[in-house]
């Protein structure tokens, strides 16, 4: 009988030990799979990082926004690349103006908060350039005029004018830009 209780002792422990090394290897499982899970995460988070971020996601974001053009099923959602979009699309020199068409395309399907929180951004942005527009024309027509005298400081006045006007140009024609991207995309989500 002695015998009949030792296999039964056996068979218990090895139960107990199969159960452990189960746990054991599901335990190990979800640890890589938690590992693979923010491995893949990482590497989402690092495109378009780098040294100069913003030239790297400028980089990323055309690219991003060409393969949602060319190739929908191998696109994927990036929402890291979406919000720089959505926050720098009025600029410029960081979306150009194909760029820029190829973004409002892609803002036709904008859902949700982000859609809403676009137009109203558009709408802030058409009121306080009108504003701009309203208060500084009576500046920008009178910038570069400076005091009239003779030799030197005229030279100098000069320059000093001719740099204010210049800049007030590329202010003006920044804001005709800003004006006509947030107007398209007021238009657009309205």
């Amino acid at each position: 009988m002695k015998r009949k209780e030792i296999p039964a002792e056996d068979s218990l422990e090895s139960g107990e030990s199969d159960q452990k090394k189960k746990k054991k290897e599901k335990k190990e499982r979800k640890r890589k799979k938690k590992q693979k899970k923010e491995k893949e995460k990482k590497t989402e988070e690092d495109e378009g990082r780098g040294n100069d971020e913003a030239p790297d996601l400028a980089t990323a974001a055309i690219d991003y926004l060409i393969l949602w053009r060319d190739d929908r099923e191998s696109w994927r959602f990036k929402k890291r690349i979406q919000v720089w979009l959505l926050s720098n699309m009025y600029n410029p020199s960081l979306v150009k103006k194909q760029s820029f068409q190829i973004l409002l395309k892609y803002l036709v399907g904008l859902q949700g908060k982000s859609r809403e929180k676009t137009l109203a951004d558009s709408q802030e942005i058409l009121s306080r350039l009108e504003a701009r527009n309203k208060t500084g024309s009576a500046s920008a027509s009178s910038a570069g005029k400076g005091p009239v005298g003779n030799g030197e400081e005229d030279d100098k006045d000069s320059i000093n004018a001719d740099a204010a006007r210049r800049r007030v140009q590329t202010e003006d024609k920044l804001a005709r830009i800003h004006f006509s991207r947030a107007n398209a995309v007021a238009k657009l989500l309205a």
